[in-house]
């Protein structure tokens, strides 16, 4: 009956560090920080530790409190780890996002106007008779010019008016939406975007 009892005792503590192990495995794995589960682990250890002395004999209480150790151990070997290598396990969805339009500038430039006046122009030399006065001056003067005669409305380029240089935007491809698959690590916080 006492190596019965004590087998009981073995098989209870056993089963208590393995539920207190995988509760420690859960709870680093579900993306606490690494401190919270150590500090659990190790209060979860104790308190272990201390039911299991109580209700145990003396003599099976050194193999208790060393299974014991030996599982907090374990919980935090596994915490330590989680945060330089492990396994991301992804939460996926959907969002959408903005794409801007994609455009460029182009610099164009309008050429500048001829600035035109008109006048009265002698056939022969080409000599600006815009008035009265001036076409029978020229005549008296240039009585040669007079069997030629003369062309009104005349137009004669005297300048230039200025170009414009504007800057104006083209769009290449106008503003748009798009749909993205985003994962975030439910352990690290991770994220990674695809599409």
């Amino acid at each position: 009956m006492e190596k019965f009892r004590k087998a009981l005792y073995v098989a209870i503590a056993a089963a208590v560090l393995v539920t207190v192990a995988c509760g420690v495995y859960m709870f680093v794995f579900s993306g606490a920080m690494d401190g919270a589960a150590d500090s659990t682990a190790s209060a979860a250890s104790n308190e272990e530790t201390a039911s299991g002395s109580a209700a145990v004999g003396s003599s099976d209480t050194a193999g208790i409190s060393s299974a014991s150790s030996q599982a907090a151990s374990d919980a935090q070997q596994a915490s330590s780890s989680s945060g330089s290598a492990h396994t991301h396990m992804w939460r996926t969805e959907e969002k959408t996002v903005d794409v801007p339009a994609v455009t460029h500038t182009e610099t164009v430039t309008t050429p500048g106007e001829d600035i035109v006046e008109y006048h009265t122009v002698c056939d022969d030399c080409g000599a600006y008779l815009d008035s009265q006065a001036a076409l029978e001056s020229h005549y008296r003067n240039y009585p040669s010019h007079a069997k030629n005669g003369y062309t009104i409305g005349v137009p004669v380029v005297t300048g230039q008016k200025p170009g414009k240089t504007e800057t104006k935007t083209v769009v290449d491809s106008p503003a748009t939406t798009k749909t993205v698959t985003v994962k975030t690590c439910t352990i690290c916080g991770a994220v990674e975007e695809e599409g």
